[in-house]
């Protein structure tokens, strides 16, 4: 998957507008309308930026192996895996071995 779909998808699943985003990176929605197109390409030091503003890796950013690429759930589950705190990411991995102790 290609940087532009791969902004795209992380903006959707933080529930974040690209607004808001050329807002934490102060740079116009245009450029970066044109970075997600595929119409332009980010240096690395802004791809950098982008990805902490949106706060994923950059190994997600630059992920190209669709056979081991995670799904949109999959990638839901782990963004709020990640807004949780550390009781709750606890009770939730206890909840997960109990659904596989379930067969």
């Amino acid at each position: 998957m290609e940087l532009g779909n791969r902004i795209k998808q992380a903006l959707s699943l933080k529930k974040m507008s690209q607004v808001e985003l050329a807002a934490k990176l102060d740079i116009p929605v245009s450029t970066l309308s044109g970075y997600i197109l595929g119409k332009y390409v980010p240096e690395t030091a802004k791809v950098i930026d982008i990805a902490r503003a949106i706060g994923v890796s950059l190994d997600f950013l630059y992920s190209v192996d669709l056979g081991n690429a995670l799904t949109n759930d999959e990638l839901s589950l782990v963004v709020r895996y990640r807004n949780l705190n550390e009781k709750q990411r606890d009770s939730a991995l206890d909840y997960f071995k109990y659904l596989e102790s379930q067969g």
